[in-house]
């Protein structure tokens, strides 16, 4: 298994073993980097491990769910144009 890494929006994608020497390595590239913040996407626990190391070395982690959105937060014409949408 691996991760992949992306340091900015269209900027290289990096691979790493999802593994403690891949994680140690991610940690080691990332260090003395401005990082803002970890996005990185939930992916059944394969994730937990990596979010883990990135915490203990001092890293802002978010693990993001990526289930659909709940439907309070769905615009009022997204049922219209899935209607359009359904005909074309």
């Amino acid at each position: 298994m691996h991760v992949e890494v992306a340091t900015s929006i269209g900027g290289e994608v990096h691979r790493y073993a999802n593994d403690v020497e891949g994680h140690t390595a991610l940690v080691a590239a990332l260090a003395g980097q401005p990082v803002a913040l970890i996005a990185m996407e939930a992916t059944g626990g394969y994730e937990a491990e990596l979010a883990c190391s990135l915490q203990v070395a001092g890293l802002p982690v978010a693990v993001i769910n990526p289930r659909p959105e709940p439907e309070t937060l769905r615009r009022p014409w997204d049922d219209w144009q899935r209607r359009i949408d359904s005909m074309l």
